[in-house]
C-alpha cells in the first residue's frame, strides 16, 4: 500500500481514511488530516450486489484504502512562475 504524504496544509501526519454513506449503493471515501480538518478528494465506491454492506466492510477493502490514498497523494504541479 502507498504510503500517506503529510497535509498539503498543515503538514499533519494524523490522517485517517472517512467514509460517508449516500443513497445505496454508493459510498464516498477521502482521506481527512485530523490536524486541520482538511479532507482530501472524494472516491466514490459502488457496492455491488443487492446484499447488505457494512461501513465495516468499505473500510476494510485494501482497494477503497488504495483508492483514497492515492487521491490524497495527488498534488496539483506549481505553476511555471513559481518554479522560477
Amino acid at each position: 500500500m502507498a504510503e500517506l504524504k503529510p497535509c498539503p496544509f498543515c503538514g499533519g501526519t494524523d490522517i485517517e481514511l472517512s467514509i460517508k454513506r449516500t443513497t445505496y449503493p454508493f459510498w464516498y471515501t477521502s482521506m481527512y488530516c485530523k490536524k486541520c480538518n482538511c479532507y482530501g478528494a472524494r472516491t466514490k465506491v459502488t457496492v455491488e450486489g443487492t446484499g447488505w454492506v457494512s461501513r465495516d466492510d468499505i473500510v476494510n477493502s485494501e482497494n477503497t484504502k488504495q483508492i483514497a490514498i492515492e487521491a490524497w497523494n495527488t498534488r496539483t504541479p506549481k505553476e511555471q512562475s513559481e518554479k522560477e
